[in-house]
């Protein structure tokens, strides 16, 4: 799946902002998103997530991989925990009273491991998918001119989840939708890596990585922004349902 690119840098340098008329007019509450915070975000991407599992032959059954996955996840955090980009962004706090910037102690806990979980079940949807990209408008920005999409498919959804393995027929068809809305939502790789990060940082950091991928979004030129970056902040709940009807299988 490619994302549309609607407009050309130098129609965007032009006619920077201008958004269909459903969408309104360009404000300070939508943030441009950087050439420095796209080559963070590209660097990071192939420092930590070169580490993508690819699952041992081992591991067969859902509950095996999400073990075996959950441990990995330690790992990488500790990566996303001594990243210097990851860091800023969690503790420097916008102060609302002051409309500036609160900077927090450097060395604070700003990730939470306690979600180690759900970022679990995120890569398995990820890796049962069938490309990861990035988006054109992306790599414009870069200035790359590769645009090579990495093909997962390490995963298959019939064999971690046969047919008859929840407790209802209706369960089972509403796991397979949320599993394939979330695969949707994340195939882009800056918006998985900034969902990740909402998933595994504390509240508190969650102003800026939103404001980030509000954005990147809008940055894309799509006439659906409002929706998608809905949609993207829904990824955690829509993990969280999909945990709760696993909890409930019967194979």
């Amino acid at each position: 799946m490619k994302v549309s690119y609607v407009k050309s840098r130098k129609d965007e340098k032009d006619d920077e902002f201008s958004p269909s008329a459903s969408q309104g007019s360009r404000s300070s509450d939508c943030p441009v998103f950087s050439l420095e915070v796209a080559h963070h975000i590209h660097s990071l991407w192939e420092r930590v997530y070169c580490y993508f599992p690819v699952i041992p032959p081992a591991f067969t059954t859902q509950s095996q991989i999400s073990s075996y996955l959950n441990k990995r996840w330690e790992e990488l955090l500790f990566l996303l925990g001594a990243d210097s980009f990851t860091t800023q962004l969690c503790t420097k706090i916008p102060s609302v009273e002051n409309r500036g910037e609160v900077d927090m102690d450097q060395n604070m806990d700003h990730l939470n491991p306690q979600n180690i979980p759900l970022i679990s079940t995120l890569t398995q949807i990820v890796l049962s998918g069938g490309q990861m990209f990035w988006t054109d408008w992306f790599l414009d920005l870069l200035g790359k001119e590769v645009r090579e999409e990495e093909v997962h498919g390490i995963l298959v959804y019939q064999d971690m989840f046969p047919n008859g393995w929840c407790v209802t027929p209706d369960l089972e068809e509403r796991h397979f939708e949320l599993w394939c809305r979330v695969g949707k939502c994340v195939a882009d790789k800056v918006i998985f890596h900034l969902v990740s990060l909402l998933i595994l940082t504390k509240e508190l950091c969650h102003f800026n990585i939103s404001r980030l991928l509000q954005g990147y979004i809008w940055s894309l030129g799509e006439g659906n922004f409002r929706s998608k970056f809905g949609n993207c902040l829904q990824v955690q709940n829509w993990i969280q349902e999909i945990k709760q009807i696993n909890s409930l299988r019967i194979l």
